[in-house]
């Protein structure tokens, strides 16, 4: 296997490509059952095992978690493609599998029937998402899957954001990390990127002196402009920055263009930028913050373009501080308990009578920090959020105008301090759709 390539393709992943290539070099013996790779998200984990299962030319299928809803499905969906794989293709409709026993029935069935002797490689992306479904998948049965099915010739790769997603008990499974990308090593796989080339040739051709290198350098040192504004934002998404990045390159080389500076005045083109740049409006900031996904050409209303991809605790960030200011803090307990007789209670809440004004014609009130954090973890399932990470998603909401401070303290993020959400509420609809929360079911009219 060649990985000379891939190491070019994939700068500081070096040490996961050779971990990688040691462990899934095709064997005639002691070929290994199973093998995890975790590690956050954007971390290359998914493009970096794909590329090494390509150009190893190993047999290999790739079972999307995130495509599943339910067991059945995943299944059945795992029987079908090992059947395409293998040569045993059978229609989808006739494939029946509920349960684990007959699943590794049928994955021994299609490997006798063909008489299949090579190494196939089964990888389960984005497995943290089964511990959703109304019963989660056993990891340990996808982890020996090989050895329940009486196939030793299949081996199966789980990818996951983390490990306490998963639980194998004593089993022994190798395991793969793949750390997050240091700001160096982000802004230079952002200059090795066919778009971001794409970008430079397109538009540095108005100056014969500005060679390719030169150009990169320039390029470098405005996406360290842009990480250092909205790296914490952004979370390590490369589409996200690139998109960002391509919106403000234009005003930040317009000087250039005018001849009023030339391509080493960074501080001089950083500070006309600041000047000419829309992202001095709370609104254009989140324009900027929006997916190329969501088709904004399609769409002529500001509140559908300001529809953002924020990250996904920034999202619940948001949610918790609109509850916490548009309900009074008595009715915490029955909203955000957890208990079922709590769930209860809450749906039998009296509704509001004819003479009551609804509180978002009010308008938000401030709350206190530690209110708004304890809702934020009653409405969010995800149990390894770092403190450190909340806290700088807080601060990055501040910076954005969504939260408003209104308590001087000397210290900002003291629990104790009193802060206001700043979102209409169609803009906060629309981030509470985009994870699948029911916002509605948590209001106080």
């Amino acid at each position: 296997m060649d990985s000379h390539r891939l190491k070019e393709l994939f700068p500081a992943r070096t040490v996961q490509i050779d971990q990688l290539v040691v462990l899934l070099e095709q064997k005639e013996m002691a070929q290994i059952q199973s093998l995890i790779i975790h590690g956050h998200r954007f971390t290359g984990k998914t493009s970096v095992l794909r590329g090494v299962l390509e150009c190893s030319g190993a047999n290999f299928v790739w079972i999307d978690c995130q495509d599943c809803f339910s067991i059945r499905i995943l299944l059945e969906r795992t029987i079908y493609q090992l059947g395409e794989a293998i040569g045993r293709g059978e229609r989808y409709e006739s494939l029946k599998s509920d349960d684990f026993a007959t699943f590794t029935v049928a994955i021994q069935n299609l490997f006798l029937k063909t008489k299949w002797t090579s190494n196939v490689i089964l990888v389960f992306d984005h497995v943290e998402q089964l511990q959703h479904f109304k019963v989660p998948i056993p990891t340990i049965v996808l982890l020996r899957l090989s050895e329940l099915s009486f196939v030793p010739y299949l081996t199966t790769i789980l990818i996951t954001t983390s490990l306490d997603a998963l639980s194998w008990g004593s089993y022994h499974v190798p395991t793969i990390y793949f750390p997050p990308y240091s700001k160096s090593e982000f802004i230079e796989i952002m200059s090795l990127h066919k778009d971001s080339i794409a970008l430079l040739s397109n538009t540095l051709n108005f100056e014969d002196e500005i060679t390719s290198a030169d150009g990169i350098n320039l390029w470098q040192k405005f996406c360290r402009i842009i990480w250092d504004t909205f790296g914490p934002v952004i979370e390590g998404d490369f589409d996200l920055f690139f998109s960002i990045s391509k919106k403000l390159w234009h005003v930040f080389i317009e000087p250039i263009k005018e001849g009023k500076a030339t391509k080493k005045d960074i501080i001089k083109l950083y500070k006309f930028s600041q000047h000419t740049s829309k992202l001095s409006s709370p609104e254009a900031i989140l324009e900027e913050l929006s997916k190329v996904t969501y088709h904004k050409a399609l769409i002529h209303d500001f509140e559908s373009q300001s529809a953002t991809d924020l990250s996904w605790t920034s999202k619940y960030l948001v949610i918790a501080s609109y509850l916490a200011s548009y309900n009074p803090p008595k009715h915490d307990f029955a909203l955000f308990s957890k208990f079922r007789d709590h769930t209860k209670r809450r749906k039998r809440m009296k509704k509001p009578t004819s003479t009551s004004i609804s509180q978002r014609l009010i308008g938000p009130k401030s709350f206190v920090l530690e209110r708004m954090l304890t809702i934020f973890l009653a409405i969010q399932s995800n149990e390894d959020i770092l403190t450190s990470d909340i806290y700088t998603q807080i601060e990055n909401l501040a910076t954005l105008k969504m939260l408003i401070r209104t308590s001087l303290t000397s210290d900002k993020l003291d629990s104790a301090g009193r802060w206001k959400v700043n979102v209409s509420w169609n803009f906060v609809q629309k981030i509470a759709k985009s994870v699948g929360f029911e916002l509605e079911d948590y209001l106080i009219e």
